[in-house]
């Protein structure tokens, strides 16, 4: 029933097209991961590819390399190629709430970076 609901709602807002290669951010948290999972189950009914796209931000020193582990099993288990991007954990934000601007923009790039490569026509966030 998601599947068929996701599928009809990509295509009324025609949100993909056959043949489109789709780079999906996985976090390696619940919602990435859900989404990814669809994506995966529907890709042969929408005729999409997909790549992933995953960013080691070191933040939680052991537990981002935890995160870098886990997406790498997904993209194993279900054959997606990986795009793996790091960054220095110096360009995040000292406090908790402090100004997380120039690490989004450092992660945009990150990602822009890696889908321009693979001349990527749409993408889901």
């Amino acid at each position: 029933m998601i599947k068929d609901t996701f599928i009809e709602t990509i295509k009324e807002y025609a949100m993909l097209e056959p043949e489109d290669l789709v780079l999906v951010a996985v976090s390696g948290g619940a919602d990435s991961t859900a989404l990814l999972h669809l994506l995966d189950a529907c890709k042969d009914q929408l005729g999409i590819s997909l790549h992933i796209a995953h960013l080691n931000h070191n933040i939680r020193k052991g537990e981002s390399d935890l995160d870098v582990r886990y997406v790498q099993g997904l993209a194993q288990k279900l054959k997606v190629p990986l795009q793996l991007n790091y960054l220095m954990s110096l360009l995040m934000p000292k406090k908790k709430k402090g100004d997380w601007k120039k690490p989004r923009a450092k992660c945009a790039t990150a990602f822009s970076k890696g889908w321009q490569s693979r001349s990527a026509r749409t993408r889901l966030r």
